[in-house]
């Protein structure tokens, strides 16, 4: 079978989910072909540069050409490769990760009768920024829940939203533990904090402010538009260290050995609501406590990780966690056991392609 995905991020970009499907179905035997969005070679859109190269594996891997920045030529570039690719190739099935663009592409898959499965990632009518975008997002998305042969949505409120399709699933984030099988150091005493991911407009920069009020190392990996208004407010802070970008093995080779806790600074609103962190995930299987804000997501993951809706809160978690590092064991050892539910080299990887399976209509 062959499979074409339309990834909103860089095959050599941040990690996603997109990335992490295109690893499961070529390792099951599916023909798996990874559409490249256009590289942005201004703005701070890491999910859209070129940032560390990754092998490809047996992932076929469409590039698109650059871009100066987001707008009408990278959105018709993206269309036309896409519709290109759909000729050329001729897939059994086309996974979306986007609305914008993906709409033209979406129109002719249906038209071919192609088989469509929308992945309702992000809520893209919160994540876009342009006025007239966020509109036609709102007028795509329910286009694409009715139209699809089936949505698989990684968040709770997506999935609701999702429900008027047949063929709807929840399947949150997770991880590969294969990935993290390196050492996994048990903190004994809490002085690092550590943040990774993209420095976003939905990030609260005060969180790690109030951290190093409080006595922390703070320590961010990860770039982003927030990422200079960070360097600002910090340059005069011994304690909050700022890293700008690492490859993937990198970053989490630090935070495996030298975070205490790692904290999600969300602020709270529709869009962070509808996502579910890979950073999450991440932290747990290096046996890291977490710190996160009580979006609607987070907030159903809350025996694993200790939520909080102000600073005061984040500050008094942090410090029952400083003063009680004991602790910090007992909940490496229970989130060990939750992790296993969140694993895409098993559970999450069973469900996945059984929901696959039923969209598509073909035995895996």
């Amino acid at each position: 079978m062959k499979v074409l995905i339309l990834s909103g991020v860089k095959w050599d970009s941040i990690w996603s989910h997109a990335h992490e499907l295109s690893r499961i179905l070529s390792e099951e035997g599916y023909s798996v072909i990874f559409l490249d969005p256009p590289e942005v070679t201004t703005g701070t859109q890491p999910h859209l540069k070129i940032l560390s190269k990754r092998p490809r594996g047996n992932v076929k891997v469409i590039e698109n050409k650059s871009v100066k920045k987001l707008g009408p030529a990278f959105l018709l570039i993206y269309e036309v490769t896409a519709i290109k690719t759909i000729l050329k190739e001729n897939p059994d099935l086309i996974i979306f990760y986007g609305v914008l663009p993906g709409f033209a592409t979406f129109s002719l898959a249906k038209l071919l009768r192609k088989k469509v499965i929308f992945m309702y990632v992000d809520d893209h009518r919160e994540l876009l920024t342009n006025k007239i975008a966020k509109i036609f997002a709102s007028i795509a998305i329910p286009i694409f829940i009715g139209w699809a042969n089936g949505v698989i949505s990684t968040a709770k409120v997506l999935h609701e939203e999702s429900m008027r399709n047949k063929r709807a699933f929840y399947i949150p984030n997770g991880i590969n533990i294969r990935d993290f099988l390196h050492t996994k150091r048990i903190p004994r005493t809490v002085k690092n904090v550590y943040f990774i991911g993209t420095l976003g407009k939905w990030i609260r920069l005060e969180d790690f402010i109030t951290l190093a009020d409080a006595g922390f190392n703070v320590f961010v990996i990860g770039h982003g538009e927030k990422f200079e208004e960070l360097k600002n407010a910090t340059k005069n802070r011994r304690n909050i260290t700022l890293y700008g970008y690492l490859d993937r093995k990198a970053a989490l080779n630090e935070i495996s050995e030298k975070c205490d806790i790692g904290i999600i600074p969300f602020l709270k609103n529709k869009l962070t609501d509808a996502i579910s962190p890979i950073k999450l995930f991440e932290f747990v299987a290096l046996n890291k406590p977490v710190l996160a804000t009580n979006t609607i997501e987070l907030e159903s993951f809350k025996g694993i990780i200790l939520v909080y809706s102000t600073t005061d809160e984040l500050k008094k978690n942090a410090l029952f966690l400083k003063a009680n590092p004991k602790l910090i064991k007992e909940i490496v050892k229970k989130n060990r056991k939750i992790l296993k539910h969140y694993d895409w080299g098993s559970h999450l990887k069973k469900r996945i392609l059984g929901a696959i399976r039923i969209i598509a209509g073909e035995e895996i």
